[in-house]
């Protein structure tokens, strides 16, 4: 993990999470991804403890300018769809807190709760009972409306999205 980048966050802390109060690091946690490097950050502020996640693109041969520019426009993106999923309740968007582009990097605090994949894998294991039912109903449920949410908040084309194209599209 860049120095560099901890340094910034940890110096933006206050500022990041609206506290007041030296910012020191917890433990950092690495997770290696096709394309990416992901690290888990704690931060502390007194005895509150936050998470944040970093991510690092690995670019390809020769891609150095084009990364830094995926990286900005994945970060802006980010930040809208936060911004566009802000008055939708239980789903939502991670926030976006930081972009360091000339390390390949966007920074994102951590959400409470399980993953949408966590969830689905959960609610959608062979159902015991007619309440593990209505869970598995109730997860897909949110997840098409954060589809739909997603999809209005990004298509910018000039015809009707398409049903068809929905698999091609996520």
């Amino acid at each position: 993990m860049n120095r560099e980048i901890l340094d910034q966050i940890v110096h933006d802390g206050n500022r990041i999470f609206d506290t007041s109060g030296k910012v020191t690091l917890g433990k950092i946690d690495e997770c290696s991804n096709p394309g990416s490097t992901t690290y888990r950050v704690e931060l502390f502020v007194g005895e509150e403890r936050y998470s944040i996640y970093v991510k690092i693109l690995i670019p390809g041969r020769g891609a150095t300018e084009k990364i830094k520019e995926d990286v900005l426009k994945e970060y802006e993106v980010l930040c809208s769809l936060y911004d566009g999923f802000s008055g939708m309740p239980h789903i939502s968007v991670v926030r976006p807190i930081a972009v360091f582009p000339e390390y390949r990097a966007i920074a994102t605090e951590e959400a409470p709760g399980p993953t949408l994949q966590h969830q689905l894998a959960r609610a959608t294991r062979p159902w015991v009972s007619s309440d593990d039912s209505g869970k598995a109903s109730r997860s897909c449920y949110l997840a098409g409306k954060w589809l739909n949410k997603f999809q209005q908040l990004t298509y910018k084309g000039n015809s009707p999205f398409s049903a068809n194209d929905i698999v091609e599209y996520c």
